[in-house]
């Protein structure tokens, strides 16, 4: 909110006179309330929308308490709000219509809010797709690169040939579900507030879901299709053992700008990626900065340090199995961006990377709204050229 909501005489008085009603409202100050302004109210007063600038209704309806917004709600949507509060409340949420108008609004707000704050540390190095479902999918990557020929005077185009091996990945769902109830209504804003900062904390934990994956995929180091770990320094050039510093870190950079493909004929393809981003665990963030700002141009391939608690030697858990996987304070990554050459694939059915909200009333009795949240999302490591570790061991 940008400013203090000081006393207004028009509200006193009709709240003074039991009158409260949008319509005189509107009659009296020219300003009409609407649904969306009682139930975007609901979600400003939890806090889910910090700073922003008030219209003139949304300034009025947080004048309101709950038992008043639902009165208008009632007047709005052309019901008898009844002669109590609890009458009042039942008779603005007794139906899945009512309760989810006045609700959803806050709680999606509240569950994006939360996801947009999660940190993520993988984002351009990382490849981005889509996948229709959850069976196992094949992602492509070239083994032996093609080369375009000299065309000899009368001649024919000699075909255009490439070697692809495939990596098997999946996408699984992950999801959580919480219920507000009549309990968690009649006690409202306090009650509302805290399930809404709760719906906040779920929001991040789904945010947490892609980095977990990723970190579980790099700290893993598993085969690729050509049997050989995701960094080996024998036969990928991409590990190593040094210390980061400022020797390691070139020899990081030479290790990626050397990568190449070769052709069916053994010729080489230069795909041309740099290291962009430097990954290391919090001890060595400030080492890390150091490093990259001494050798910065101001250019687009300056360095971008990422402190990465999930490669240090607190564990990181895969989220589809449970598996821990645990880095050290002295290994660090250099990775290219995904566009040069890409290594680490995150795909989310139907390219939905944020999560779903879903909705639905209780049955069974119950008098409420069950809400879930899902995300449909995987992560493999594909190929190697774009990605260079060391354990800092040496």
């Amino acid at each position: 909110m940008t400013k203090d909501l000081t006393p207004d005489p028009v509200v006193d008085r009709l709240r003074d006179e039991a009158r409260w009603s949008a319509t005189r409202i509107a009659r009296e100050t020219g300003i009409p309330i609407t649904p969306a302004d009682v139930a975007r109210t609901l979600s400003i007063r939890a806090g889910c929308f910090p700073g922003r600038r008030l219209s003139p209704a949304e300034e009025y309806c947080l004048r309101l308490d709950f038992v008043e917004s639902c009165r208008v709600w009632c007047e709005l949507r052309g019901r008898d709000p009844g002669p109590d509060p609890t009458t009042t409340v039942r008779m603005a949420t007794s139906t899945a219509e009512g309760f989810a108008s006045l609700l959803d609004a806050g709680v999606g707000a509240a569950l994006s809010t939360g996801f947009a704050t999660g940190a993520d540390t993988t984002t351009g190095w990382t490849a981005q797709i889509a996948v229709p479902d959850f069976h196992e999918v094949e992602a492509f990557v070239l083994d032996a690169a093609g080369r375009i020929e000299v065309l000899p005077r009368g001649a024919a185009p000699a075909d255009f040939s490439v070697t692809v091996r495939a990596e098997d990945w999946r996408v699984h769902r992950y999801a959580s579900r919480f219920v507000i109830d009549e309990q968690d209504i009649l006690d409202a804003p306090r009650r509302l507030s805290a399930i809404l900062r709760m719906v906040e904390s779920m929001g991040r934990a789904a945010a947490m879901i892609r980095p977990d994956l990723v970190y579980s995929a790099i700290l893993a180091n598993a085969s690729l299709s050509d049997d050989i770990a995701l960094f080996d320094a024998a036969d990928h050039g991409n590990a190593g053992t040094a210390a980061l510093a400022d020797s390691s870190l070139y020899a990081a950079l030479s290790a990626i700008g050397n990568q190449v493909l070769t052709t069916a004929t053994g010729e080489p393809v230069h795909p041309g990626a740099r290291g962009k981003y430097l990954i290391v665990p919090p001890d060595l963030c400030g080492t890390a900065r150091e490093l990259a700002r001494a050798i910065a141009l101001g250019d687009d391939d300056d360095l971008e340090v990422r402190a990465e608690s999930r490669i240090s030697t607190t564990s990181v858990v895969r989220p589809s199995d449970g598996a821990p996987f645990t880095g050290s304070a002295t290994n660090w990554m250099l990775a290219a961006r995904a566009s040069d050459v890409p290594c680490i694939i995150v795909g989310a059915r139907g390219g939905q990377f944020s999560p779903l909200l879903r909705s639905r009333p209780l049955t069974r009795g119950g008098w409420g709204v069950e809400y879930t949240i899902h995300l449909d999302i995987g992560a493999a490591a594909v190929n190697y050229p774009g990605l260079y570790f060391s354990s800092g061991t040496g």
